[in-house]
């Protein structure tokens, strides 16, 4: 048996090496302590070795990360996260890191579900990301989500990162879960997924189950906001998502123009992107919509570049100017991929990052996490550039060039500081910054 946080102590974080609790059936891993979480950040899961918690009996509550990244870490576990703490991630990481396990994340309790007609506190449980980046990392997995309280529960990123990373996984979800992004690539049995997940997998918006409160409260009437961008005038074809006009319709007492890189003057075609690109914008196809030309696009919460196709982003230059999401016209706080998961297909790209809230000092403006950089071929990220302004959260990104020699000379900055992507560069590297 294993215990972490017990006698009214939290558990900070449990960690096991290769083969480092095979087969052990009582793994107890309590974050909140003596059920006090108020301060309290909750556990650490993480299952980092090879076959280091397989063939285990996890029980587990109030954890803010569960982690299998070691090749068959969690194969054939049975994990349970009860209550998990604000903005958990849970990830799989490694080959065949959770296959065949049972994950379920249970909020609430059973014994009390919801009265029907009763209205919760309006503070949803929000779940950051669930994730399987690996090679069968989820194969025969079996994922559920229980909620039994009266209020929602979110889960702001659901993602099968490759083509091959769940194959056979079953989805469950009952009560009132709200799925805002997926992307099940490669998953088989899409007639059987609950339907929380069906639409937005075909690509529709988040399905909604019960009204979900907002919070925090915000006001009815947003502050005017500035989003303007200085005239760009690129030689190359510029591609447009939503109109952006160079002097704003109202005004606040301070403009700050978002960060854009110099250009040579020129008389731009404007190439209209399709709808739905402030959500996903989707370089991929024989037509390289976004190879070589200068995109600006205003972006929804949890928004993805997806770059899979041979080069489909070879040399584009993209500005996210980070602000209000055109749909829901609340605050982004976060950006979920940039993916480069095509052979070359981010070399020589440029991405801005700027926090347009943050630059116009408005009380809305929040930080936005750029949660993950995928460079998983060759030459995926060669000379990648990624500049970030003020506002913009990129210490604590994922960041994959799983490829082979797929960051080379891949770089981010932000003010004065410029980091190498590179895990085999000498220069300071990316996650030396956090």
């Amino acid at each position: 048996q294993v215990n972490c946080g017990f006698q009214g102590y939290p558990c900070e974080q449990a960690q096991f090496g290769d083969s480092g609790v095979v087969g052990v059936q009582s793994i107890n891993i309590n974050g909140a302590g003596n059920g006090w979480v108020s301060g309290n950040s909750g556990a650490e899961l993480e299952c980092q070795g090879l076959e280091s918690c397989k063939a285990t009996k996890i029980s587990a509550n109030y954890i803010w990360k569960g982690e299998c990244s070691g090749d068959f870490g969690c194969q054939e576990a049975v994990i349970t996260v009860a209550n998990p703490a604000p903005n958990m991630i849970w990830q799989c990481n490694g080959l065949m890191a959770c296959l065949g396990m049972e994950l379920q994340i249970v909020v609430g309790d059973p014994s009390l579900q919801c009265p029907e007609g009763q209205v919760g506190s309006g503070i949803p449980t929000i779940i950051e990301t669930i994730e399987f980046n690996g090679q069968q990392s989820a194969q025969n997995a079996k994922v559920s989500i229980f909620n039994y309280g009266c209020d929602p529960v979110v889960i702001k990123n659901l993602e099968c990162m490759g083509m091959t990373s769940c194959p056979n996984t079953q989805f469950s979800v009952v009560g009132n879960v709200v799925v805002e992004s997926c992307d099940l690539r490669g998953l088989q049995n899409l007639n059987a997924l609950p339907a929380a997940l069906q639409q937005c997998v075909s690509g529709g918006l988040p399905i909604q189950l019960q009204p979900l409160p907002i919070t925090p409260v915000l006001p009815t009437q947003l502050p005017p906001v500035v989003q303007t961008l200085p005239p760009v005038q690129p030689s190359s074809t510029l591609a447009t998502v939503a109109p952006v006009s160079t002097s704003s319709t109202t005004a606040t007492s301070s403009t700050v123009a978002p960060v854009t890189p110099a250009v040579t003057a020129g008389a731009p075609t404007l190439l209209v992107l399709p709808p739905g690109s402030n959500k996903v914008l989707n370089c991929n196809g024989v037509a390289a919509v976004c190879t070589g030309q200068t995109i600006a696009i205003t972006p929804e919460n949890n928004f993805v570049l997806d770059c899979s196709s041979l080069s489909g982003c070879a040399g584009t230059t993209l500005n996210l100017n980070v602000g209000l999401d055109p749909h829901t016209q609340l605050p982004v706080d976060r950006i979920d991929s940039l993916k480069f998961v095509g052979y070359n297909s981010g070399s020589g790209a440029t991405v801005y990052l700027n926090n347009v809230l943050v630059q116009n000092g408005n009380p809305l403006a929040r930080m936005v996490k750029l949660d993950n950089v995928r460079c998983e071929n060759p030459g995926s990220c060669n000379n990648l550039q990624i500049i970030a302004g003020v506002g913009i959260d990129v210490t604590s990104t994922n960041l994959d060039c799983s490829g082979d020699h797929s960051c080379v000379g891949c770089t981010v900055t932000q003010g004065a500081v410029t980091a190498s992507c590179d895990p085999t560069a000498v220069a300071t590297q990316w996650n030396q910054w956090a």
